[in-house]
């Protein structure tokens, strides 16, 4: 679904909502420097990019998909080193899909949220302990 939302989201974006995006990249660098995994703000760059569609059906529905990443992420807590390496490469990752909606590229956006999506996927389900 998410990658189809980000293709939209090239389509659709607004000036004010990569200046959101970019901000949020931002915030999440500095919770990065300090050592700390980034979970509210990679939920959130999730939620703006289904805000930068326009589309209230969309947004909702992400906002479910996105409660339930919530809960998964916190399955890790005590995985902290784990938490840290899925939050930094979601970052690398969110920094690439945001230039492809600065270039207002479907496609791009498309195929790199499809890769964020499957790779984060495979981190949390390593990172989540059996039982």
């Amino acid at each position: 679904f998410e990658p189809i939302v980000a293709r939209l989201a090239a389509e659709r974006i607004s000036r004010n909502d990569i200046l959101l995006l970019q901000a949020n990249v931002r915030s999440t660098e500095k919770v990065l420097k300090a050592n700390r995994p980034t979970t509210a703000e990679n939920v959130e760059f999730h939620s703006l990019v289904a805000g930068s569609v326009h589309n209230a059906v969309i947004s909702l529905t992400m906002k479910t998909l996105l409660d339930v990443a919530k809960v998964m992420t916190i399955e890790t807590h005590d995985n902290v080193e784990e938490r840290y390496a899925i939050s930094y490469r979601s970052y690398e990752q969110h920094k690439h899909i945001l230039e492809a909606f600065r270039q207002k590229d479907p496609e791009r956006a498309y195929r790199l949220m499809f890769d964020h999506i499957m790779e984060i996927q495979e981190a949390l389900k390593k990172a989540i302990p059996e039982g």
